[in-house]
């Protein structure tokens, strides 16, 4: 499928930005996670194996390797629980639910930084759960009955829905619930009394949502093996034109996601999908009053400048860019592109070609910035490029592409946030400067 937000294409999995202030960067490495907030290494002396964070990353939730989670709140960490097998921070940050490893849930208030169970008989969870994100819902299937049932996280208060259905998401106020039947990929609408609407069959592997669950977007294959793209708002649902699109996310935006055996659910960081840009078959303006195709032709890659002025996708291995008003006009920025990165104002590109060679571009011509490279990062202005070149670190800027200079440091990947460079040598993350010299990461 297509993917909906592009944060560091180049860069790969070596660096993770993600959105909201940036306050926390989430580097990868072969035995789990390093986290920095504001360039600083938070819990350096855990050994970090999962990271989630809400849409506007005010809050982390941290799960290291022995089954302690934390939680990261603004400066604070506080630890939750040392028994904990798998977690989901609300899209709104007040809140963590957690499932114990006896499967029992429980939810962690950030703001009380207190947990407490998620129903009153304390069962055990089979399968699955989600939380509203206004922290004060959670959906459940139980292992005693495997129905599925919602719960009101402040008083314990449940409700049973259905005897066979998955959760998928519960809106904020639990204003409507999502749920997946399995014999025919199909998705339901629940109320809170446990009223059910059958909304589509032949579900994707893929459901998108809003910042508060209100809005739902999802693809639907027909009986007759067609795929459409359906949004469903306040029990209306629109099409979205093309077999297959996905909600078109800016640059600095990292959507976070749920996966189950079943289904992903990505939770977007928008009010709603009115009017947004959709990408698929196509790159199409989606409105409720219809839809209007920008391009025909299949996009691989695409990505909005932070203010939604600027539009760069990938079709049929070429480069374009569309600056104008309603995106229908667009030039032609390479023939040949494999991957490309956009800086958050929308002013610099940097993208590689099927060559491996890597330019920039500023203006109206790029400049070649190195013939091959194995792995490269750039800063989130665009002003600033580490590659690596057979294990040799390499410095750039955009201001003088075609004139990088050696580091003389070998690595394994590279990163930047808004607060540093970092290099990965296989076994620790390390601060480089723009001299090559390598400092220890500052411990919180």
């Amino acid at each position: 499928g297509v993917i909906a937000a592009l944060i560091l294409v180049i860069a790969g999995s070596a660096g993770e930005y993600l959105p909201g202030g940036r306050s926390f960067t989430v580097l990868s490495k072969p035995s789990g996670f390093t986290v920095l907030q504001r360039g600083i290494e938070v819990l350096p002396d855990v050994n970090i194996s999962a990271v989630q964070a809400d849409v506007s990353v005010s809050t982390l939730g941290v799960l290291d390797e022995n089954g302690t989670l934390y939680c990261l709140r603004g400066s604070k960490v506080a630890a939750v629980d040392s028994n904990v097998a798998s977690f989901a921070v609300a899209a709104g940050g007040r809140c963590i639910v957690y499932s114990d490893r006896e499967g029992r849930l429980w939810a962690y208030s950030a703001a009380k930084k207190d947990a407490m169970p998620v129903c009153i008989c304390s069962a055990a969870v089979l399968r699955d759960y989600t939380v509203s994100p206004d922290g004060k819902f959670a959906a459940y299937n139980k292992q005693e009955d495997g129905a599925l049932y919602l719960c009101a996280i402040s008083n314990g208060k449940e409700t049973k829905l259905d005897d066979s259905l998955l959760p998928v998401a519960v809106a904020s106020g639990a204003k409507a619930i999502y749920a997946y039947g399995e014999e025919d990929c199909s998705l339901y609408q629940l109320t809170k009394r446990g009223a059910s609407t059958y909304m589509r069959g032949g579900i994707g592997a893929v459901i998108w949502l809003n910042y508060d669950n209100s809005e739902i977007a999802f693809t639907s294959e027909a009986s007759n093996g067609n795929l459409k793209t359906m949004v469903s708002s306040s029990g209306k649902e629109y099409e979205v034109s093309g077999s297959y699109a996905a909600p078109l996310m800016t640059v600095s935006m990292r959507a976070p996601s749920r996966s189950t055996e079943l289904f992903s659910v990505i939770t977007c960081p928008y009010k709603s999908f009115d009017g947004r840009l959709f990408t698929g078959e196509g790159i199409v303006q989606f409105g409720f009053e219809g839809s209007r195709q920008i391009s025909t032709l299949t996009v691989t890659d695409a990505s909005l400048s932070d203010d939604c002025k600027q539009l760069l996708y990938i079709s049929g291995g070429r480069l374009f860019r569309s600056a104008s008003t309603d995106f229908a006009d667009c030039e032609r920025v390479s023939d040949d592109c494999k991957s490309f990165f956009l800086s958050s104002n929308g002013k610099t590109l940097w993208f590689e070609d099927g060559s491996s060679a890597l330019y920039c571009c500023t203006g109206s011509a790029p400049v070649r910035a190195a013939e091959y490279f194995d792995a490269a990062a750039v800063s989130p202005d665009g002003r600033e490029l580490l590659y690596i070149v057979d294990g040799k670190v390499y410095y750039c800027r955009s201001s003088a592409p075609s004139a990088p200079k050696s580091l003389e440091q070998y690595a394994q990947a590279v990163a930047i946030d808004r607060h540093g460079m970092y290099v990965y040598d296989g076994s620790v993350w390390q601060s480089i400067t723009s001299r090559g010299k390598l400092v220890p990461l500052a411990k919180a």
